[in-house]
């Protein structure tokens, strides 16, 4: 049969041929005919080639033993083609439907056809068998999950910050402060636990066990003591409790991934910790973010406040995120933003002050002066501006703030005082800072390589950490009018090795520039810092 194809596909495309080779002056009426003659050749050398590839397949397969087929046999009872080829997908599929082999007993031949590498050999029930234990894994997961969601989960964690200080003045800033010790202390030892449960609660409490309360000298103290209630409807998150007021990114950034050991002088502005309310929520994009709280104003770190008087803090805080590269994580980015506080007084003595950029006590009392200090102002009220940027652009990466406050005193005229700081940072390992878009605020860097120093059999392997160095320029005028607090300007040089994620060592070099009651002295100070955060 398969010669008779041949021949008939041969002449037919001879004839074809023959046909195009008509001269042209051939009766332009059979000129139609010759398309249709080739099409109809065409048509038959396809169907020929497809015969003789049919027959030398049968043929092959005839000459094959049963044992030697490569793919598994066809079900027995199949006929829809000839035996020693696989069947088709659609011929597969109606036995698999017609057997019902998941929920029947497979026949010998059906298991037969079902062991192959895919499923390491195994028959149907024993498929059958692993399903169940698969599913049954899965439903006590699902219910562990469910049981773990009743309750809370808690996390310890704490910190471990060992500072020291070196001073050198000159001689008018002796006159105007006196001789500064050197020292090393512990500026914060903290243990707390936090932890959330019930899918929209959470908490965190801390306690500080070297920084004493500013008003009651006691300690320990406690820093947070909070609730929080997740996803309300239009409000975001309700935190109650104590807690540090929202005020700037520097404030409400954690000391432990702060840039350089202390934050700069407008510091002397900022809201302490306090006894209050706030909601705060960010926008579906993440490129908004706000924060709306009212606080006791001059509520101790236990939370106590006492009076008729109605003190009272306001808090709003506004936060624009307009460029943000999410393909690389974030490591160029732009933030801006600006906050408004209201301090009710109602009658009662506050004061502004500050050290050039370094803190040391004794027995819960500064041993280093106020370089700048406005001593207690009898006020109504007072408040405070604040605006702030940030960028980042890969490792380099730029933060400036500004403060205005206005003091409305009692017995006096209106008085204003200021303060701004600016600065640059660059990891010279290649890292960056790292900005939580969740909440809105700069958190720790983790570093490409941990530091280690190990002997191996082809010498010593080391590993860098991550360094980065910086500098800034902070300033803060609490001078005007009655009030004549001084100036201080600050320029600091900074250097910071990340050993891990959890370890830091830190190194400041400060020059202050100071002038009070028009004159001017020089101070330097270098800080050190060990820290430890887990």
């Amino acid at each position: 049969m398969a010669e008779g194809f041949r021949g008939l596909t041969e002449g037919s495309l001879a004839h074809a041929m023959n046909r195009r080779r008509t001269p042209a002056c051939v009766p332009t009426s059979t000129a139609p005919w010759r398309g249709r003659a080739f099409a109809l050749a065409t048509v038959l050398a396809v169907l020929g080639a497809w015969q003789i590839r049919s027959a030398a397949a049968l043929e092959g397969a005839a000459n094959v033993p049963p044992n030697a087929a490569p793919y598994p046999r066809a079900p027995a009872k199949s006929v829809l083609q000839p035996a020693g080829l696989p069947p088709s997908p659609a011929q597969h599929f109606a036995h698999v439907v017609e057997s019902d082999a998941l929920t029947a007993e497979a026949s010998g031949a059906q298991q037969a056809y079902f062991q192959t590498d895919t499923n390491e050999g195994l028959t149907l029930p024993d498929l059958h068998e692993r399903l169940k234990k698969v599913e049954a894994n899965q439903g006590k997961a699902s219910a562990a999950d469910s049981k773990k969601k009743q309750g809370f989960d808690h996390n310890i964690f704490g910190r471990i910050q060992a500072d020291s200080a070196t001073f050198s003045q000159d001689p008018a800033n002796k006159r105007q402060l006196g001789d500064i010790p050197n020292g090393v202390d512990f500026r914060r030892v903290r243990m707390g636990i936090q932890g959330k449960g019930y899918d929209v609660w959470s908490y965190r409490l801390e306690v500080d066990f070297v920084q004493a309360d500013a008003q009651t000298k006691q300690r320990p103290r406690i820093t947070d003591c909070y609730g929080e209630l997740h996803e309300l409807p239009w409000l975001g998150t309700l935190r109650l409790g104590q807690f540090r007021e929202p005020f700037s990114i520097e404030r409400i950034t954690s000391a432990n991934d702060l840039t350089f050991i202390e934050r700069g002088l407008p510091q002397a502005f900022n809201p302490a910790r306090k006894l209050g309310g706030m909601f705060y929520d960010h926008s579906q994009n993440e490129q908004w973010y706000w924060w709306n709280g009212i606080f006791a104003q001059n509520s101790t770190d236990f939370g106590e406040q006492f009076g008729n008087a109605g003190r009272y803090a306001v808090v709003n805080r506004l936060v624009w995120l307009p460029w943000y590269d999410l393909p690389s994580g974030g490591r160029y980015l732009w933030q801006l933003g600006a906050a408004y506080t209201y301090q009710r007084v109602a009658d009662q003595t506050r004061k502004f002050s500050s050290t050039p950029e370094v803190s040391m006590q004794f027995n819960a009392n500064s041993v280093i002066p106020s370089f700048v200090n406005t001593g207690n102002i009898l006020m109504n009220d007072y408040q405070i501006s604040h605006v702030e940027t940030s960028a980042v652009f890969g490792s380099l990466s730029f933060q400036a703030e500004y403060y205005g406050t206005f003091v409305n005193q009692v017995a006096g005229p209106q008085i204003f005082l200021h303060g701004a700081y600016a600065y640059v940072s660059y990891f010279l390992t290649g890292e960056n800072r790292v900005y939580d878009r969740n909440q809105g605020l700069y958190v720790a860097t983790k570093p490409y390589s941990d530091f280690f120093r190990v002997r191996g059999n082809r010498g010593v392997a080391m590993g860098p950490g991550a360094w980065e160095v910086a500098a800034r320029v902070s300033t803060l005028n609490l001078s005007d009018r009655n009030i004549q607090g001084g100036q201080l300007t600050d320029l600091t040089f900074g250097v910071n090795w990340y050993l891990n994620f959890q370890t830091k060592l830190m190194f400041n070099y400060i020059h202050a520039f100071l002038n009070q009651q028009n004159t001017a002295s020089n101070a330097d100070v270098l800080v050190t810092r060990a820290q430890v955060v887990w």
